[in-house]
């Protein structure tokens, strides 16, 4: 994933900046594939969710 650096010259919260990418995210229906992740005390980074699927814990696939 690009990297890209955020500077502001009025003070600008770690939090907000998770809160506008999530919204960012969720608008563009990025939201179930990527996620805000702290990376150090000043910086975040998108990543992927790891997804496994396995036929043993699928509910459509279990016999009863």
């Amino acid at each position: 994933m690009p990297n890209f650096a955020l500077s502001s010259e009025i003070p600008f919260s770690k939090r907000n900046l998770k809160y506008l990418t999530k919204k960012y995210l969720k608008k563009n229906n990025l939201r179930d594939w990527l996620r805000v992740v702290a990376s150090g005390k000043d910086s975040y980074e998108l990543g992927y969710f790891q997804i496994d699927i396995q036929d043993d814990e699928n509910p459509l696939n279990s016999r009863r």
